[in-house]
């Protein structure tokens, strides 16, 4: 497998399930650390498990009136259609718990009573404990009994947070696992909610029954946190038909199944019209199975297994707990058989997903901070001193921030305030793999110019901050670089300016580690290349030529390979640029009303273009 490039590796990992990936953990330290505990990887992972076709299902005993059972386990999984369950050995066997209506990522959320709640990952074993909310302490305290709402459990679509939230008809709360405590929801919900219907997740909201005249179904967008009413379903119109009414999820779209003789139908919400459509309908008639002890009863459904057939859940039978339907020949089965009756049955993915803990999701929280500050409009600068040829120099500062138009700047104190040191050629490039997300610090030199005798004219080492240590990038560059020209990085990659009798530019992907040449720019005809830089803006490799009387910015756009002259600066009517001076000023940044900040050895500043 060394032989193999690391992103087919991953390729190939990424389609094994989790529990052999659970085992190649003791295989590799870097098929640990780089891949499998990598969260982009674990969600590709996921993703080709639910692409699989096959379904998944956890069980959950609950509670069934009886002091203790010894056939009771707290969970078990099995894959819908094999023969075999295998048992999830857990710390609270025990104990008994509730289950959440809904499985996120392959994460299960169980509660009861007063206890604290725990989200558990059954594939890995994973799980972490929840404080109870005041309600579960309130509530307990108050009635001596069983808590009788449901708590729900998902997942915000933007922010990738996971989030469980007691609803109940005086407030909302939600925890938050950054900093392990609920709080409130506010405003909180204009509807009373019916609580024997527990909450279901789909496509990243909470969705709740209304009580009152009318029913309605009440959704809590987890990114927002703010509550909104779906078009009302046109199956609901009393509170007396939810005895016979289900809300559920199938392939995350919310789902009602409702019961009217002589049928059961299943409605499906479909968000982007804002309207209910009749998916299945079962003749009760033709399925005698649903009837019992003289009544019939609403199953759950969970999944759509193959084209025509439906999993479905059922509480109360003493021969299982799932029953599949083939909606053709109207043939039951039990898809699972056991000796006690009181499971619960979830659909799940089995995953590696596991909630990090708080300094983790920080980074979360600061990379949509980031984003956001991005899409500001605003500019920052780093001011960073550099060698000055003199001794000591006491106006000189290591860092120095500041909002471009803006007449204040900042002093970042540091360690290494007395440590200038000279420039250094060449120098490293610093950059993120897009993958995996992993930051990289690159030196890239010429055997040459160092004086070094070894195989080949360059050498490329990485450092890995998983190992805290420098390796090598095997094969290095076939090109000399440009040695006083410092690479850029840019969309996952960083760039050279090759040395020869023609110059190119050279790329290095972080993901893969492998060198590449762009396709050779019509500028650079040749060295020298005193009058050119390279540079980024807004993350799109540029290269700056200055050729008299013009300064002129092209820009590689990566999409048809090709070169296109993006800004011309006329130096005849910018007095700024030193007529005498032969090298380029770098461009920083576009600024709005196509304003460009740029630096020099002189300093830095704007110019309108």
């Amino acid at each position: 497998m060394e032989l193999l490039p690391h992103d087919v590796v991953e390729y190939i990992l990424e389609r094994l399930d989790a529990k052999t990936l659970l085992k190649f953990t003791a295989v590799s330290k870097q098929w640990k650390s780089s891949i499998i505990q990598c969260r982009s990887f674990q969600t590709r992972q996921m993703l080709h498990r639910k692409q699989s076709g096959k379904t998944d299902v956890v069980l959950v005993s609950l509670y069934d009136g009886s002091g203790s059972n010894p056939n009771i386990e707290a969970l078990r999984t099995l894959v819908v259609g094999s023969t075999v369950s295998v048992k999830i050995p857990t710390s609270w066997e025990n104990k008994f718990y509730q289950v959440c209506n809904s499985s996120c990522d392959g994460l299960i959320c169980l509660y009861y009573r007063y206890d604290p709640s725990i989200v558990v990952n059954p594939t890995t074993r994973w799980h972490r404990t929840i404080p109870p909310c005041n309600y579960q302490l309130e509530a307990f305290d108050r009635i001596r009994q069983l808590v009788s709402r449901s708590p729900g459990f998902g997942k915000d679509k933007i922010n990738g947070t996971y989030k469980p939230v007691w609803l109940y008809n005086s407030a909302e709360v939600v925890f938050d696992f950054t900093t392990n405590a609920w709080r409130y929801i506010v405003p909180a919900s204009p509807y009373l909610i019916y609580h024997s219907q527990d909450p279901v997740h789909c496509d990243g909201s909470l969705h709740w029954f209304t009580k009152g005249d009318e029913t309605n179904i009440l959704a809590l967008d987890l990114h927002t946190e703010t509550f909104q009413v779906i078009p009302r379903p046109p199956f609901l119109h009393s509170l007396l038909l939810l005895i016979e009414s289900i809300i559920c999820s199938i392939h995350d779209r919310l789902c009602v199944s409702e019961r009217i003789w002589p049928e059961q139908v299943i409605w499906s919400f479909d968000s982007e019209d804002k309207t209910w459509k009749k998916i299945y309908s079962i003749d009760l008639k033709t399925t005698p199975y649903w009837r019992r002890n003289n009544i019939w009863r609403t199953f759950t459904p969970l999944s759509v297994l193959g084209k025509d057939k439906l999993l479905f859940y059922d509480g109360e039978s003493s021969d299982g707990p799932l029953v599949t339907l083939d909606l053709k020949t109207k043939y039951y089965d039990i898809a699972y058989k056991c000796n006690f009756k009181a499971y619960k049955a979830l659909c799940y993915v089995p995953s590696l997903i596991s909630i990090l803990y708080r300094a983790t999701w920080n980074c979360c929280y600061h990379t949509t901070q980031m984003l956001r500050r991005k899409q500001s409009g605003k500019t920052d600068v780093v001011l960073v001193s550099s060698y000055d040829d003199s001794a000591s120099n006491p106006d000189i500062e290591a860092l120095r921030t500041l909002v471009v138009g803006s007449s204040v700047s900042v002093k970042i104190p540091t360690k290494w305030e007395n440590k200038i040191r000279p420039l250094v050629s060449p120098s490293p490039g610093f950059g993120k793999e897009k993958i995996n997300e992993t930051y990289k610090v690159v030196w890239l030199y010429n055997h040459a110019e160092i004086g070094l005798k070894r195989k080949g004219i360059t050498t490329c080492e990485v450092f890995d901050f998983t190992t805290k240590a420098w390796r090598y990038i095997v094969p290095a560059s076939p090109y000399l670089i440009h040695q006083h020209q410092s690479p850029v990085y840019c969309d996952g990659s960083l760039h050279w300016l090759t040395e020869g009798d023609e110059t190119n530019v050279l790329s290095l992907d972080l993901h893969t580690e492998t060198f590449q040449v762009i396709p050779k720019p019509p500028f650079l005809p040749c060295l020298p290349l005193l009058g050119t830089c390279m540079c980024s803006l807004h993350d799109r490799l540029c290269v700056s030529e200055r050729v008299w009387p013009e300064q002129v910015i092209w820009s590689f756009y990566s999409e048809d390979k090709t070169w296109k002259k993006i800004y011309s600066i006329t130096l005849k009517t910018t007095p700024y640029w030193l007529s005498n001076c032969i090298m380029a000023f770098a461009p920083l940044s576009v600024l709005q009303n196509d304003t460009i900040s740029q630096s020099s050895i002189l300093g830095w500043f704007i110019c309108n273009i």
